[in-house]
């Protein structure tokens, strides 16, 4: 999926809180912010101007 086509953002803990919300426009990219975040695993959701979701297991490794 192109990046152009994502209008929604979500990011949320391996609990379903969410951590991080963001709109974008149609021709921004995504940057996912991991400042602060504590080693673990995320769920990112993003939702297409379509209306389709996709989510993506995001694993925050320590370094």
């Amino acid at each position: 999926q192109n990046t152009t086509d994502i209008k929604q953002m979500i990011l949320l803990n391996i609990t379903g809180q969410v951590l991080q919300t963001r709109e974008l426009n149609q021709d921004e990219s995504i940057t996912l912010q991991t400042e602060g975040l504590l080693p673990g695993i995320y769920i990112l959701r993003l939702t297409a101007f379509d209306g389709s979701v996709l989510a993506v297991k995001v694993n925050k490794m320590q370094y």
